[in-house]
C-alpha cells in the first residue's frame, strides 16, 4: 500500500491511529433556565483528525524522511497531499495541538544503526483534513 504525505514516501509499516474514530458530526448542549437540554448537531466537511504513528518497535523512518517531514510541517499555511493506498486527502499539520510532529531517536546514544545503517526514528504526526 502506497503511503505518502506531501511526495515524502512514508514506511508502510504507519499507522493511522485514528483512522476508524467518528469524526463527521459535531455537537453542542446546552440547558436552558429549565433544566432541558438544548443539542446543536452539524455535519462536518472537513476537519477529519488524522494521527499517523510510527510506534517503537514496529515502525522505523529514516533520519531523512523524519526532516523531510518537519520540513513540510514548518511551513505556517502548507497544505499537503496525503495518500493513503487507495484514499487522497488535502491535509494540514495540526499545530494547535502542539507538538504537530514528535520524533525520538531508536538509538538514543547513537548516530546509526548498528553495523553503519542509517539513523532512524518513531513517532507521531498529527495532521487533520481541509
Amino acid at each position: 500500500m502506497t503511503k505518502t504525505l506531501g511526495g515524502v514516501a512514508l514506511p508502510p509499516q504507519l499507522e493511522w491511529t485514528d483512522k476508524l474514530e467518528p469524526y463527521s458530526v459535531a455537537q453542542s448542549v446546552t440547558r436552558t433556565l429549565g433544566g432541558t437540554p438544548v443539542v446543536f448537531a452539524q455535519s462536518l466537511m472537513a476537519g477529519r483528525p488524522v494521527t499517523l504513528e510510527a510506534r517503537q518497535g514496529t515502525c522505523w523512518l529514516e533520519l531523512a524522511v523524519a526532516t523531510a517531514i518537519l520540513q513540510l510541517a514548518a511551513l505556517p499555511d502548507g497544505v499537503y497531499p496525503l495518500v493513503w493506498g487507495l484514499e487522497a486527502f488535502n491535509v494540514v499539520f495540526r499545530h494547535h495541538e502542539p507538538p504537530a510532529v514528535s520524533f525520538s531517536p531508536v538509538f538514543p546514544l547513537m548516530d546509526e544503526y548498528p553495523k553503519g545503517g542509517k539513523s532512524a526514528v518513531y513517532g507521531t504526526i498529527k495532521l487533520m483534513t481541509i
